[in-house]
């Protein structure tokens, strides 16, 4: 049985969908909110993470827990000790700033499954993986959608993170600012026209150290509208009034996205040397909503880690054992899904590289 905290959320409601549709039946949904409980064809159950009894009552006779939930740091041990216990598989949203010094014993754990985190991370380990060594790559992530006001809270505590450095480049394995004027791209994933945001955080230093690349550029891309002017004015000193923020960054995006039709997706350019000689490799990858991309993504995990049987260890997403599987794994469980890495060609993004690593 599979169990899905957080199952009528926005997440959690498309990632029981997805399951469903796959064949998944046996499956137990759980909410904090005891009104929300009801009869379907799933089974529901209440769940509070801050009770452990409650976490208890809920693992019982689940072989995989995909958390979709927030929590406070005390709640997550709730949960955390109730897997190891029963020596289950635990596929979390959020990532894990505390695992690397903490002991896990007994369960599986996978975390900062996702869109971001998660695919972000994964990805360039992917397509790393076509050559002998990876020199350089660029990835853009892009999305059309609305934020919803708990999303817009998480994205703006994340902006203002120690660990998140705005305008910046991994260059020559170094932290550097970005000094070029952000200019208005397009994609070969929409029509939109974007402007691409160079980051690097905690997560995505981790990944590039572990694939052993000293050259990347993240963007995050965010259409030329609303959200994208308010981004641009932001300050950290602002992230103190974040209720108010969120509820503007909701209500911009709602502007934004009038008439407007969804997707979440990536574009990915590597070079890296194979049998001695240069060569690119390229990724196109597109769902029909973020909400979809992130559900899928956490499905096709649970999926793929209880097709292989667990082992006790706690592993990100860049870490996920499975990986070349697990975008073939998407595909199979959801149609509208698209991927596609070519070697050896170049998708020449209107020229946004010049002037760049």
């Amino acid at each position: 049985m599979i169990g899905i905290i957080g199952a009528t959320g926005d997440i959690g409601s498309e990632c029981t969908k997805i399951l469903n549709d796959y064949g998944i039946k046996d499956i137990k949904l759980g909410c904090r909110r005891k009104e929300k409980v009801y009869k379907s064809k799933n089974t529901f159950a209440f769940i509070d993470l801050d009770d452990i009894n409650t976490c208890i009552e809920f693992v019982d006779g689940c072989d995989c827990i995909i958390n979709c939930s927030g929590y406070s740091d005390s709640s997550i041990f709730n949960l955390i000790d109730t897997v190891n216990k029963n020596k289950c598989i635990l596929i979390d949203l959020s990532y894990y700033n505390f695992y690397e010094k903490s002991v896990f014993e007994g369960g599986t754990i996978y975390h900062g499954v996702g869109s971001s985190p998660g695919l972000i991370e994964a990805l360039p380990v992917i397509i790393s993986r076509v050559f002998d060594k990876t020199l350089s790559f660029q990835m853009y992530y892009a999305s059309n959608g609305e934020f919803t006001y708990n999303a817009a809270k998480e994205y703006l505590r994340y902006l203002s993170e120690d660990g998140f450095y705005a305008r910046s480049i991994l260059n020559s394995g170094k932290i550097e600012p970005y000094l070029a004027g952000n200019k208005t791209i397009t994609l070969p994933i929409s029509s939109e026209r974007w402007v691409p945001f160079p980051y690097i955080d905690k997560r995505t230093l981790k990944v590039c150290r572990q694939i052993g690349v000293e050259n990347a550029i993240f963007y995050m891309c965010i259409k030329n509208g609303y959200v994208c002017n308010f981004l641009k004015n932001i300050r950290s000193d602002n992230i103190e009034n974040i209720n108010v923020m969120a509820q503007k960054l909701v209500d911009l995006s709602n502007l934004d996205n009038i008439e407007k039709k969804e997707f979440g997706g990536f574009i990915l350019e590597a070079t890296g040397i194979k049998n001695k000689n240069t060569i690119d490799a390229n990724m196109i990858l597109k769902s029909i909503s973020p909400t979809r991309l992130t559900a899928l993504t956490v499905a096709a995990v649970s999926i793929l880690a209880l097709e292989h049987g667990n082992k006790t260890e706690i592993k990100d997403m860049s870490e996920f054992p499975l990986l070349n599987s697990l975008l073939d794994k998407m595909m199979e469980m959801d149609t509208t899904f698209y991927y596609k890495l070519m070697k050896g060609t170049n998708l020449k993004l209107n020229n946004i590289f010049e002037g760049e690593i």
